[in-house]
């Protein structure tokens, strides 16, 4: 095949391709018309998201899920996802949002479109009364072992930043949290939310957490490239719900404190 019709065929079948994508997402419309709401997020990742004894999701992003659907009048369906499987999902039409803290990056913001922000994340040190440290930066020495989530993007950076450290890996928040507690870990740098989640199960242990601020951005609902109608609602939607403290009611259920930083209240989006 010479180059110049190779490079049609290929320009035809990115085309199909991009049409399939577009007829493949559901409208506004479609979803109401359908009863359902396919909401992509984690299943073992509390207290965001997660499965109980009972077998039926729990967690902040189920209680968002649900207000919103109440709202559309439509049903609930969580697909469960990993943190690599958000953004493909989307572009598939598998589902028609994402959940699971979707940080907005531009890198993303090339393949989906973001909502206004629905939460923060902020990386924060949690320790114990015990640890000397004052800063973020005196963990960077062989004393300090610190317990870090495998697969974690945070994982990565504290191997870059903190060379000098030991470095623990763990599968989830809760085995993280339960290392330090026991004296297998000196800290954790890491979603400080996330993390606090989990202290009140070791309340004997005097918890510490140094305020200076390692990393902080905007989680948003991601939606399908190009459904305006979607998107616009969903902000409409999120506003209202910060306007109300409907997210703060939620985020305290189920982290149990406030969100430290809130997203600002903006009537123009």
């Amino acid at each position: 095949m010479n180059r110049r019709l190779f490079g049609l065929v290929c320009a035809s079948v990115l085309a199909f391709g991009a049409m399939a994508q577009t007829a493949i997402a559901r409208s506004l419309e479609d979803i109401i018309a359908s009863g359902v709401l396919r909401v992509g997020t984690y299943a073992d990742q509390p207290p965001m998201a997660s499965l109980n004894n009972a077998g039926q999701y729990e967690g902040f992003d189920i209680e968002v899920a649900n207000h919103i659907a109440n709202i559309m009048k439509v049903k609930v369906e969580i697909v469960p996802l990993t943190t690599a499987q958000r953004v493909p999902f989307l572009q598939s039409g598998q589902i028609d949002i994402s959940l699971g803290a979707l940080t907005r990056t531009p890198e993303r913001a090339l393949l989906v479109d973001y909502t206004i922000p629905l939460h923060s994340e902020s990386v924060l040190v949690l320790t114990t009364e015990g640890n000397a440290i004052k800063t973020w930066r005196d963990l960077n020495d062989p004393s300090q072992t610190l317990a870090s989530g495998r697969g974690y993007w945070t994982t990565d950076m504290v191997k870059t930043e903190l060379p000098n450290a030991k470095q623990e890996l763990f599968d989830s928040p809760a085995d993280q949290v339960r290392a330090v507690a026991q004296g297998r870990a000196t800290a954790i740098v890491d979603i400080i939310d996330t993390m606090m989640a989990f202290t009140k199960q070791y309340p004997d242990v005097k918890w510490k957490v140094i305020e200076s601020e390692i990393y902080s951005a905007w989680c948003a609902i991601g939606v399908p490239r190009g459904e305006e109608g979607l998107k616009n609602f969903l902000n409409v939607a999120i506003f209202d719900m910060h306007k109300s403290g409907k997210t703060q009611e939620y985020w305290a259920k189920w982290y149990g404190a406030p969100n430290p930083k809130p997203v600002p209240l903006d009537p123009v989006f």
